[in-house]
């Protein structure tokens, strides 16, 4: 396992998929205690982007995801 600093660009950038692996599961978000939060500051970010404001850096914490193998179709 190996921690690294990305942005959101570069996790969807190369079209990977991830996986949270097994032993993370049970830290489960709820509606209300978390995801709310996070939308919410998504949106702020969104609405600063449209007012051509350049928002601030925003850090989401820690998450941990590992990448899924990509199994195309073989001859």
């Amino acid at each position: 396992m190996k921690s690294e600093t990305w942005t959101i660009q570069q996790v969807f950038q190369d079209r990977k998929q991830y996986k949270v692996p097994f032993y993370q599961r049970a830290y489960v978000w709820t509606l209300g205690e978390q995801w709310q939060l996070l939308w919410d500051d998504i949106k702020d970010k969104a609405d600063e982007r449209l007012t051509g404001t350049t928002p601030a850096p925003h850090f989401l914490g820690a998450i941990v995801v590992e990448p899924q193998e990509k199994f195309g179709l073989r001859a």
